[in-house]
């Protein structure tokens, strides 16, 4: 297994597998599985969330630092011109691309979620449809019993 934190393309792709094999150990791992990713996800959007606090506020002190500037040198301003001068600024442009790759990433994270409630929704499916075939077929209710006796003789 993957670090707890790891949300690399790898570590992604193995939570989303499905061992047919061992359902029962799908299904005891898939709650923690949400839950982690969805701790994650928080993060993110706190992040996001800080990220946009942060743009507007320096937004609104570069916004202050070019009209004191003008008002000091005797240049008249127009909202205009002060407007384009902060968004040419570089420290504004930094700030607004942090915005954007934390907004990226909780909407990635956010993704993984609803593909692992997919996966829960897909494992409640497939634990029905083996539980309908085991009542039907006993040698099925056999073979299973003997696979969770040797299991649990590891």
């Amino acid at each position: 297994m993957t670090g707890s934190n790891d949300t690399s393309l790898d570590a992604v792709l193995e939570v989303m597998e499905i061992d047919p094999l061992d359902i029962e150990l799908e299904y005891t791992t898939i709650g923690p599985q949400i839950a982690r990713y969805n701790e994650l996800h928080v993060e993110a959007l706190r992040e996001q969330l800080y990220a946009e606090r942060e743009v507007k506020r320096v937004r609104a002190k570069k916004q202050l630092f070019i009209r004191a500037k003008a008002s000091d040198s005797g240049d008249k301003m127009t909202d205009s011109r002060a407007n384009a001068k902060v968004e040419a600024s570089q420290i504004v442009q930094k700030v607004e691309i942090a915005a954007i790759d934390a907004r990226i990433e909780r909407e990635r994270l956010r993704g993984i979620l609803k593909t692992l409630e997919g996966k829960r929704d897909m494992l409640v499916s497939l634990g029905a449809h083996i539980r309908a075939e085991m009542q039907g077929n006993p040698s099925l209710r056999e073979q299973y019993r003997a696979q969770r006796d040797d299991e649990e003789d590891d």
